[in-house]
């Protein structure tokens, strides 16, 4: 499935507490994926999930602490666009009405084949595609693909981190304006707070692998993008 190799640009959260079958399914998920993060329980999950800003989440739908419909109600709130599977040893319709009701993309009931996972996931990336069509060439040459969230600089290509994705993708948006410190926090963390050294730490990774000339910085106000063209 050649629509499957998006997914080797993407981040999945797997969220399940019995060790056995959270092994067994990593490793399957590590033959699609670029990175695999893992977490046992939904505050674990959670965590996680803002930590690394996931492209799709995989979880379980019973766990302690925090079971899986309310993980993603809780991710739902922060995150309408997400790719969201929910996998559970029961074929309860009161799970599945909710699950749906959540919005996910797919439900799915252990034990989980890797037949399954290739048919989810196709469906997963073809959202993807449909989000992420732009390609963008700096000032300095450098080119970004948002299909593959990579960098291309003199013949040379890097993968971007969740949380680079998401600063350049505002940054883009906002070009040729200034993107303002306030405006990047109330868009990527309305509920979290970011301090000022961890976003500063975010931008100068960003400026390692597209140049430092290519984002500006406004003194006391924002960034702007060195944009060339949009494709």
């Amino acid at each position: 499935m050649k629509e499957l190799l998006v997914l080797r640009s993407k981040t999945i959260l797997l969220v399940e507490d019995n060790e056995t079958t959270l092994k067994h399914t990593a490793d399957m998920l590590t033959l699609l994926f670029g990175r695999v993060v893992t977490a046992r329980n939904g505050v674990e999950a959670f965590e996680t999930y803002i930590d690394e800003r996931p492209d799709i989440v995989l979880s379980d739908i019973k766990m302690p602490d925090m079971d899986g419909l309310e993980l993603i109600t809780a991710i739902r709130e922060r995150d309408e666009r997400i790719s969201i599977v929910l996998f559970s040893a029961h074929g309860d319709q009161k799970y599945l009405l909710k699950a749906i009701n959540l919005g996910v993309d797919a439900y799915a009931i252990k034990p989980v084949k890797f037949e399954d996972l290739l048919q989810i996931f196709a469906k997963c990336s073809k959202k993807f595609s449909a989000h992420t069509t732009l390609c963008v060439q700096f000032k300095n040459g450098v080119r970004y693909d948002a299909a593959t969230n990579t960098i291309t600089c003199n013949g040379e290509t890097s993968l971007l981190s969740p949380k680079e994705r998401d600063v350049l993708g505002q940054l883009i948006a906002k070009s040729p304006n200034i993107l303002t410190k306030k405006e990047l926090t109330e868009t990527l963390w309305p509920h979290d707070a970011i301090s000022d050294s961890a976003m500063k730490n975010i931008i100068a990774r960003l400026r390692a692998k597209i140049g430092s000339e290519s984002i500006v910085s406004i003194s006391g106000i924002g960034w702007r993008v060195m944009l060339d063209e949009l494709t």
